[in-house]
């Protein structure tokens, strides 16, 4: 079974700094917006349940987790907070000259340590790893998807990497953070740690809600070429969200005419770099180059215009959008020699290229260019 463990998104009371537990807090307007990115992120694995603690702030991130995947939430009391006690609603600096003996304890020994009225590490490792056990008995060969909450996620880690509670402080896990752990025949393995590359695009201004359309028009306003990027891998689950991204895109008579080439092998990179004129190093030092590609006759033709570029270039935008989304940059690459390129992917004659997209993390910023106002490009009623 793969499990991906995930956070809940950011509260109030994480804003405010205070203790929350077992309190039910809600979701504050950046929390409901990373829950959304979450899904978002989600969108393109294959999924076979979602869990929930029966906290709201991980049922709500949940619920935007399963909705792009038609599924309902499954509750399990046990994947709940760490019940912190009289702690709970406080900040910890206000709480440490009041219990003095239990914080010398808890920055020892913290495995041992019962929260004042409330649990212990161990304890709370116990019962959320039968939660985990029971995940793995329905759903032996599938992916799930379960939402916790700080303590929880630390003690099922420090469970999966045979690490001593008394060392969780090792371990980070940020708000509305992905973490895989892989359940197989050769034992359990942590794949995938704190990872929060689908939330570095955005910030929810504190102010102000927002709404679907408003991170669309975000994505959109923020998108730049990329003409520099790292080598640092892309996560599989990011690749394919973006390539379904691609394969929602509306087209003639939905005749969804393209078709995508993902080129990882370096030197598969080296030799479509040759068919461009310049940055020739991109596309060697980007991780992947996806080739979008097309057989003009899939498409419609209409006063001897081919409609296959229309619907190409409706595709790339979609891809080239959802990776920035993923905190990830693209350039799209129009201008190369057609021929080499087919040779280096095997595409036949009849098959068009499109473009070329390179997809890394960036290693520059793009900056901003200027675009012109709505006032010189639009018209009410007539021209």
């Amino acid at each position: 079974m793969k499990l991906i463990l995930v956070r809940h998104g950011e509260t109030v009371l994480n804003a405010e700094g205070r203790t929350q537990g077992t309190s039910d807090s809600e979701l504050s307007e950046t929390g409901v917006l990373q829950a959304k990115l979450l899904g978002y992120s989600l969108s393109g694995e294959k999924v076979d349940a979602v869990y929930a603690s029966d906290l709201k702030r991980a049922v709500a991130t949940a619920k935007e987790i399963a909705r792009s995947h038609d599924l309902e939430v499954q509750i399990d009391p046990d994947l709940r907070e760490m019940n912190q006690g009289v702690f709970e609603g406080k900040r910890v600096q206000d709480m440490r000259g009041d219990y003095p003996d239990f914080f010398r304890q808890w920055t020892a020994w913290p495995a041992t340590a019962r929260m004042p009225e409330g649990e212990t590490l161990i304890e709370l490792q116990e019962r959320a790893w039968r939660a985990v056990e029971r995940m793995v008995e329905r759903h032996p060969q599938g992916t799930v998807v379960a939402l916790s909450h700080n303590f929880c996620i630390h003690t099922i880690l420090c469970k999966a990497l045979n690490l001593h509670l008394n060392d969780f402080r090792r371990l980070k896990q940020d708000v509305a953070a992905k973490n895989v752990i892989e359940f197989g025949p050769r034992g359990i393995n942590v794949s995938f740690f704190n990872n929060t590359s689908h939330l570095h695009t955005f910030t929810a201004p504190p102010q102000v809600p927002a709404p679907a359309e408003t991170l669309m028009l975000k994505v959109i306003r923020e998108r730049r070429s990329v003409r520099r990027m790292q080598s640092t891998p892309i996560p599989e689950d990011h690749l394919t969200s973006i390539l379904e991204a691609a394969r929602l895109a509306p087209s003639w008579g939905n005749r969804q005419c393209w078709r995508f080439v993902v080129v990882r092998d370096a030197e598969r990179r080296a030799r479509l770099s040759r068919a461009i004129s310049t940055p020739k190093t991109l596309l060697v030092e980007a991780p992947v180059v996806i080739v979008a590609f097309a057989q003009p006759d899939a498409s419609g033709r209409r006063e001897g215009l081919d409609y296959f570029m229309l619907d190409m270039g409706i595709a790339v935008e979609h891809l080239v959008l959802q990776a920035h989304a993923l905190g990830l940059g693209t350039c799209w690459i129009g201008l190369f020699e057609e021929e080499p390129i087919k040779e280096a992917i095997g595409l036949p004659d009849d098959m068009r290229v499109v473009a070329l997209i390179p997809i890394g993390y960036p290693a520059h910023d793009p900056g901003t260019r200027k675009r012109k106002p709505l006032a010189e490009l639009v018209f009410q009623e007539s021209f």
